[in-house]
């Protein structure tokens, strides 16, 4: 077996460990219902021998014997046989809604194991169609267990038994025709597995084309790229439905070879009965017995070819997220994590060398430090690193020499969650929750009440706006906060930063997308939330940068230089001196 489908075995298991009362009963009551299902079809053999063999002239002598056969099978047939079939769909109810729901959040919990990079270089509409076809799975598995495997086994098993005491040679030949049936189907469904994985791919690719041309737009719109997506769409669907039509038409030739298979039995042993019948050895009653068992058996082995197939096109579907749930997330945090002692907030980079192509370092042996309470601006051209300093502080990237340091403690050596908790963050595109305006600021400190939440929307300057909605603190900000500007969503994610309370605070151009008057009165609640925090402030408007302790600038991923405002543009020489002018007074020229 494939290595994902043990991955996905492995998975349901776990959860179906957790449930064996239901998991164990369901198939143990399943197995009474055929049992006995089995057993009173032996009564249609007695009911037939008798009428046939009757030669008596009274036939009303027959009656108690064929009174107690009626009813034997009718209580079996309308109470006993419905009564076990509805315990057992009632656990199997059970144990499927509570092992989907599981799996379900072990889905999402592997999913946030994962590194930004990870949801970086994957479509959220993708991974929402693995985990559904993951979670499904399991039901589908399930089903095909209970309904037709476990009863298509037992059926076969006790035939087999009760006809070798009447027709031996039918039995053993049932036999021998199950066990190449179901070689011959698992073979030709072994090789349609690889169909029904290119037509999942595909499926995927086009689940992340459809996710990714709906949540963009706005930008289709703008550019007037209708038709273009239209196109790319088409293209990809169409791919789909050849990947499918090839699946599909593979389906119909093992079809065609399963009614061959099922066909030839039915010849054969028909042949056998008429034999039997003609020298004596067969009576009618098991005549009509063997015909109802192979009936059944008919029925249930040509599902259970299905079955098979379908066993393999489960392990296709969840294959994808079983895949990501077995990866080893690219960022992980210390078996035996230390002890958070970060409280002051002072921190040091070491011989730090990153790069997100190792070709092609970002930083190289890059030092840095920033005292408690000390407010530090990053400057630089556009990919000198000043953004990969911020994401490898809050361990979004690990390194790949050296170490940081916040108040003497390797960060790598705490849990990614602890070391969070300890800084704020104001992203330069913040995103939102599809949540109440109180929500997405709440998320910033869970514990805090109403009151908290104003006062910390009022310092951010979001309450003006709050307020002039329709429902102020309950509006609802659409996906990602799309109801709201890019000033609004902004403020917002400060308020919820300064909610935060954190001794470590970084702002990555977070006042960027404010207009000026707007960026005045952060910037007044920005240095109320600053104090007596150690504050890193990634911006390339620069006049934000005027009442920093220390500025410094980087590039060639090292620190080209540094000090303070006042001295970096005193030297008029300064690469700080010579960014400032362009940005004040124009282009002009070195």
């Amino acid at each position: 077996m494939k290595t994902t489908a043990r991955s996905t075995l492995k998975q349901y298991w776990n959860v179906s460990k957790k449930y064996s009362g239901y998991f164990y009963f369901k198939f143990f009551v399943k197995a009474l219902a055929i049992a006995g299902a089995i057993y009173v079809q032996l009564y249609f053999k007695d009911f037939f021998d008798l009428i046939t063999e009757f030669s008596g002239e009274n036939r009303m002598d027959l009656w108690p014997k064929l009174l107690r056969i009626f009813i034997i099978v009718t209580v079996f047939d309308f109470a006993i046989y419905p009564i076990l079939e509805r315990i057992g769909d009632w656990l199997i109810t059970r144990f499927q809604v509570k092992g989907m729901r599981d799996l379900q959040n072990v889905c999402f919990e592997n999913m946030h194991k994962h590194s930004v990079g990870f949801f970086a270089n994957s479509f959220v509409g993708s991974l929402i169609a693995k985990s559904g076809r993951f979670v499904r799975g399991f039901e589908r598995l399930d089903d095909l267990i209970y309904f037709n495997f476990w009863p298509n086994i037992l059926r076969l098993i006790l035939s087999v038994i009760v006809l070798f005491t009447l027709v031996p040679m039918i039995a053993i030949l049932l036999l021998g025709w199950a066990i190449l049936y179901v070689l011959v189907v698992n073979y030709f469904s072994l090789k349609r597995r690889k169909y029904e994985i290119i037509r999942n791919k595909e499926e995927t690719k086009s689940h992340g084309l459809f996710a990714d041309g709906v949540s963009n737009t706005f930008t289709v719109k703008m550019f007037a790229r209708f038709f273009y997506e239209r196109k790319k769409m088409f293209s990809q669907t169409q791919r789909e439905s050849d990947a499918r039509m090839v699946a599909w038409i593979f389906n119909v030739k093992q079809d065609f070879l399963q009614s061959v298979l099922m066909t030839l039995l039915q010849a054969v042993v028909f042949w056998f009965l008429i034999r039997g019948w003609l020298d004596g050895s067969v009576s009618v009653g098991t005549m009509v017995v063997t015909q109802a068992y192979l009936i059944g058996i008919y029925v249930n082995f040509w599902n259970f070819g299905q079955v098979i197939k379908d066993l393999y096109t489960v392990f296709s579907d969840a294959e994808e997220m079983s895949e990501i749930i077995e990866k080893t997330p690219q960022i992980l945090d210390p078996e035996n994590p230390e002890k958070c002692k970060i409280h002051r907030g002072k921190i040091k980079f070491q011989n730090v060398s990153f790069g997100y192509q190792k070709k092609n370092p970002v930083l190289k042996n890059f030092n840095f430090r920033a005292k408690p309470g000390e407010h530090v601006g990053l400057v630089g051209a556009s990919g000198a690193g000043k953004s990969t300093i911020t994401k490898l502080l809050l361990r979004f990237d690990d390194l790949d020499h050296g170490e940081i340091l916040i108040d003497g403690q390797n960060i790598s050596n705490i849990s990614q969650e602890n070391l969070r908790e300890k800084i704020a963050y104001v992203p330069q595109e913040p995103l939102l929750f599809h949540r109440s305006l109180f929500e997405n600021i709440r998320y910033g400190n869970l514990d805090s009440k109403k009151t908290d939440v104003v006062a910390a929307a009022k310092m951010a300057h979001a309450h003006e706006f709050i307020e002039k909605t329709e429902k102020k603190y309950d509006t609802l900000v659409g996906e990602r906060g799309i109801k709201l500007s890019g000033g609004e969503r902004q403020r917002v994610s400060i308020a919820r930063a300064i909610l935060k309370n954190a001794p470590i605070l970084v702002l990555d151009e977070a006042t960027s997308a404010l207009d000026s008057r707007s960026e005045e009165k952060i910037q007044s609640a920005l240095e109320v939330l600053m104090k007596n925090r150690t504050t890193l402030v990634v911006a390339h408007r620069l006049s934000t940068l005027k009442k920093m302790d220390w500025i410094v600038v980087i590039g060639d991923g090292k620190i080209l230089e540094q000090g303070s405002p006042r001295e970096l543009l005193a030297d008029k020489n300064s690469r700080f001196k010579k960014m400032w002018d362009r940005q004040v007074g124009g282009f002009l020229p070195d």
